[in-house]
């Protein structure tokens, strides 16, 4: 579809409008995990450390301290990356995989 510039008379196509990020609809389905306690805290970091070791030469990037976790809705550890995905892939994560929660390290 063209539209027609008034004022110099050439065709041009209407901008399109950018989707608007959705950033806080997604703070509500996918919440930063702040507060733990220190039982789950460490149970959540033993099953970080096994997923690690799990695949070590494909996950030797990750550190329970400074990687992206994810957890479900019950704050149990799920996986993790090596760094925050975009909202989109949060947003599958949450539907596809019950994805809850995510903090900064464990």
């Amino acid at each position: 579809m063209t539209i027609q510039n008034q004022e110099s008379g050439i065709a041009q196509k209407p901008e399109q409008e950018l989707p608007q990020s959705n950033s806080a609809d997604l703070d509500r389905i996918v919440s930063e995990l702040t507060e733990q306690s220190p039982m789950c805290r460490e149970i959540n970091r033993g099953q970080m450390v096994a997923f690690i070791n799990a695949d070590l030469i494909n996950r030797c990037n990750l550190d329970v301290r400074t990687s992206i976790v994810l957890y479900d809705a019950d704050r149990d550890f799920r996986y993790a990356v090596a760094e925050m995905p975009d909202e989109t892939v949060m947003a599958a994560l949450h539907e596809r995989a019950g994805i809850a929660y995510w903090s900064k390290g464990v």
